[in-house]
């Protein structure tokens, strides 16, 4: 079950300081940093910021110990990615700038102060532009939110379904709404209160300013919305989004696991051509023991976090993990999604017992019941505790998300390209602008060192699978060449782009493999379909493929 042929760093897993833990380290290392004649402005400003940051960690760490570091990330993303979030957040705060601004216009009416002639307005007058403000942002409003639905229609249409999060949780769009719905609510609020009520009448003068304010600010809003929509339908733009997630990911994973840092070689350096630098293996994981607890799934989703920090911390001292899923992957419910192996007295005992009672089937079975049963009832227990801490750990989800999952931006990109290049649409010119910026995130993922497959502290050993990088370069370039392959321009920029990352990896001396772009060449090569080919076009296809060879030897230095 575990004997993948890839690399395994071990590495020591660091825990995030606590609030005190922090607050105290601060402290200590504050002479040491700042300067003897620092400002009296410069300290305020520090001891202001260190107050803050104090304050947002235990606020997370007060979130953290009642529903767990994972399900609040989760709940930052979950409502990073809903369209309702923000605008109902900035009409609770046009509702309460409301009446805010009516108490200013009472005082302003009660006190009898005079406004100049440009700011004043009358009861009357107020209505009339507070109604044509609110009737035309409703109808401003109603075409915004039929816009949204047409742009997710086509972005789920032509380029993939799974691009549809993104474009729900755009920020322009988000803001616009919000902006438009925002001022519609304050302006009928307003509107309410502009009433002839006698001697307790309200002139709105101050809102209707306001309100007047808003309704520019809306129309502009809307026509940078309509510029941004359909700027944003277009192919370069929607890869380009992609591509920055997916290599925002990937560098957020290396931070995570304390990766190096991605290595450059400049151009006028040649790198030498050492096989064995790039090619490492993995070694192979000791099988799970037979006595080990199973942690299952609690409900069916995709894996979207593994928080191996919160896994460390639910896990005993001398005990191991085995995480058998990986991100992106779609797990049942009461599947396993780990299994625990406890300190070995209490494993040693647990496999003792269990040999003992088959075996020896003349030992009194009655001695000491009680006192077993209770010992039992302890122990599973306790197993329990640890399971729902580890299962903690694990985030799962309705869909996929780019928290974590490198594989799911991979996804998206090879979807567009792989729909580009169906009958239906037929623009082989998109899947070859999908393979370049495939290329860039590829070789983002090449530049960092693999995921860990085994972290340990304190005595805790987790061992988990993660996905090789040569998965990544499958998961994007596979689907094009499959459905690509009778295509010449198609084959010849994959060939192309797969050779060129080749070379850069050589160059640059990344640490990821060689050998998967020099199978992936050989697929190319092999699995052409060139029948409706022209004959120039099968030569250029052999002459880049033979381009290989000859840059390596051109990349090997004189004796």
């Amino acid at each position: 079950m575990f004997v993948p042929p890839r690399p395994s760093p071990l590495i020591t897993l660091q825990r995030q300081p606590t609030p005190e833990q922090g607050e105290q380290r601060s402290t200590n290392a504050a002479p040491a940093t700042a300067p003897a004649t620092a400002p009296a402005d410069d300290e305020s400003r520090d001891a202001s910021s260190s107050a803050t940051q104090r304050y947002v960690s235990k606020a997370r760490h007060w979130l953290a110990e009642r529903i767990g570091i994972v399900r609040v990330r989760q709940l930052i993303e979950e409502f990073q990615h809903r369209l309702a979030f923000v605008p109902l957040v900035m009409t609770f705060v046009a509702v309460i700038a409301s009446q805010l601004i009516l108490l200013i216009d009472r005082r302003i009416s009660d006190g009898g102060n005079d406004l100049p002639a440009l700011l004043a307005t009358t009861i009357d007058s107020a209505r009339a532009v507070l109604g044509a403000i609110a009737g035309g942002l409703i109808t401003a409003f109603t075409l915004l939110v039929s816009m949204m639905l047409v742009a997710v229609q086509l972005a789920s249409g032509q380029f993939s379904p799974r691009a549809m999060r993104n474009w729900l949780s755009d920020t322009v769009l988000r803001r616009t709404v919000g902006l438009v719905l925002a001022t519609t609510v304050f302006c009928l609020l307003g509107l309410r209160s502009a009433r002839d009520l006698g001697d307790d009448s309200i002139v709105p003068n101050v809102t209707v300013i306001v309100a007047v304010v808003l309704g520019v600010a809306c129309l502009v809003a809307v026509v940078r919305a309509v510029d941004h929509v359909t700027t944003s339908l277009q192919i370069g733009t929607v890869a380009k989004r992609i591509s920055d997630e997916t290599i925002a990911v990937i560098e957020a994973a290396g931070r995570r696991h304390g990766g190096a840092s991605p290595r450059v070689t400049p151009a006028a350096r040649r790198a030498p051509l050492e096989r064995g630098s790039y090619e490492r293996t993995r070694p192979e994981h000791p099988p799970i023991p037979a006595h080990a607890i199973v942690v299952e799934a609690g409900r069916c989703g995709w894996v979207q976090q593994i928080d191996a920090t919160s896994l460390a911390e639910a896990l005993p001292s001398e005990s191991s993990a085995w995480i058998v899923v990986t991100h992106g992957a779609y797990v049942t419910s009461n599947s396993p999604l780990a299994w625990v192996e406890l300190p070995s007295d209490r494993g040693n005992q647990r496999s003792d017992t269990h040999t003992d009672t088959h075996t020896d089937t003349h030992t009194d079975t009655h001695r000491d019941q009680e006192p077993d049963q209770h010992d039992d009832q302890a122990e599973e227990q306790h197993a329990d505790a640890i399971a729902s801490g580890v299962r903690a750990a694990f985030a799962l989800g309705d869909s996929r998300t780019m928290q974590q999952d490198i594989g799911f931006g991979i996804a998206q990109l090879a979807d567009i390209a792989v729909r580009a290049l169906s009958p239906g649409i037929n623009d082989p010119q998109t899947a070859e602008d999908i393979t370049r910026h495939l290329a860039e995130v590829l070789l983002a993922l090449w530049a960092h060192d693999d995921e860990p497959s085994i972290v340990e502290e304190d005595g805790r050993t987790i061992r988990s699978e993660p996905a090789e990088k040569r998965e990544h370069l499958l998961a994007g370039f596979d689907p094009i060449r499959r459905y690509g392959r009778s295509d010449p321009k198609v084959m010849l920029t994959l060939l192309r782009t797969v050779i060129e990352m080749r070379s850069e990896v050589i160059r640059r001396e990344l640490p990821g493999p060689i050998k998967p772009f020099e199978d992936l060449v050989d697929d190319l090569v092999t699995t052409v379909d060139d029948t409706t080919w022209l004959e120039r076009e099968r030569l250029e296809l052999r002459r880049v493929a033979a381009s290989v060879r000859v840059r390596d030897r051109a990349s090997v230095p004189p004796d």
